[in-house]
């Protein structure tokens, strides 16, 4: 009998991690691998033709304990294949389902983020409480600060993000006419100054969760901030567009801006990737598009004015991504990072240290390999 790999994800981001190793998993013929797909996750696979089962396939309404612990029982699988999906405990359930059952929990964390918050209850009363077997994890620079929050280090694997891999080859093939066919595609013209912002539907999860805790912003507060602040900048040829994330309302999202800016365009479906590389300016909040972005070369803006937790994104800490954290400092970055070319240089240069091998996937599958004794 084929050993069977059970993967699952509720969001984009976790996802977008997962994909590339499940599409290498699915070409072996010596396992069987299960995608379960709740929320937003699934526009992810359906674009890159990858099945996948709902809870409802198996019967059921909701995600619960019962109904993950019914899940494993039918497909028995030997290992547990998730990421860390926001708000939501599917992932949770299962790697907590998992430990009882002694099938083995493999996680993909692709970005920098809370990381005790992750593996923990919702208010952190039971650390490590959903901490699964394994983690792997981007870098050096994540694995310090994991190890200072207690993490064993045997369980955290650096083995860079899956979904990076592909940065390389987009970053290397893409050319002029490339550029001017997607600024066509999105309704720009060449000659305009691009500024994308990556949205999160920040303000949804806070009023759909009454026990998470706010940044002290949302993506309301930070897109009024960036229209005034655009306005008095005066840029020629500015285009604005704000890039949706797949939870995010747009009526809710347009309503943050008062009509300062000439022309403000709104996107959800448009691949994010090849929206990053033609912006002259990438600015968000604390998106794993701002990661992207920083290796496809480009300037990153993260706003999160009057933060009330840590900082999550450590490129802001190594000077990769420039922080705003009031909305004084706004306006004087934004000039700073369009008009100050000895500024931009410097960015450039610590850019030019960082490193993808386009190899991540081929780790990923080897560990599982290893885990489940597959030469």
């Amino acid at each position: 009998m084929r050993k069977k790999i059970l993967a699952v994800s509720n969001d984009t981001g976790v996802a977008n991690d997962l994909s590339n190793c499940i599409l290498r998993l699915n070409d072996d013929k010596k396992l069987e691998t299960v995608v379960l797909s709740e929320g937003p996750s699934r526009t992810i696979y359906e674009s890159i033709s990858i099945r996948y089962k709902t809870i409802n396939d198996y019967g059921l309404n909701d995600v619960t304990e019962d109904s993950v612990n019914h899940i494993i029982n039918k497909e028995m699988p030997s290992l547990i294949l998730t990421g860390f999906s926001e708000g939501v405990m599917l992932e949770k359930y299962f790697i907590d389902s998992a430990k009882t059952k002694n099938i083995n929990s493999f996680t993909i964390l692709g970005g920098y983020t809370n990381y005790l918050k992750v593996v923990s209850d919702s208010k952190i009363k039971i650390p490590f409480k959903y901490m699964p077997d394994f983690i792997c994890i981007m870098d050096n620079f994540v694995l310090e600060e994991m190890l200072k929050l207690n993490f064993d280090r045997n369980k955290l694997i650096i083995t860079g993000n899956p979904y990076f891999d592909n940065l390389i080859s987009l970053k290397n093939s893409f050319n002029k006419n490339d550029m001017t066919n997607i600024r066509r595609g999105l309704g720009l013209d060449n000659e305009d100054y691009l500024i994308t912002f990556f949205s999160q539907a920040l303000k949804k999860v806070i009023d759909n969760n009454t026990d998470k805790i706010s940044k002290g912003y949302n993506e309301l507060d930070v897109l009024s901030m960036l229209e005034s602040s655009l306005c008095e900048l005066d840029i020629n040829n500015l285009s604005l567009l704000v890039k949706l994330h797949p939870k995010e309302d747009l009526e809710s999202t347009r309503s943050a801006f008062s009509g300062k800016l000439n022309k403000v365009f709104f996107n959800r479906g448009y691949d994010p990737r090849k929206i990053m590389i033609v912006s002259d300016l990438v600015t968000g909040m604390f998106s794993t598009s701002l990661i992207e972005s920083v290796y496809l070369d480009k300037d990153v803006i993260s706003i999160q004015p009057n933060l009330k937790v840590p900082d999550t994104l450590l490129m802001n800490k190594l000077g990769l991504i420039v922080p705003v954290y009031n909305q004084e400092h706004l306006k004087p970055t934004l000039e700073k990072m369009i008009y100050d070319y000895s500024f931009k240089e410097e960015l450039k240069q610590k850019r030019s240290q960082l490193r993808l091998d386009g190899k991540a996937t081929e780790r990923v599958v080897n560990e599982i390999y290893g885990l489940l004794n597959i030469n």
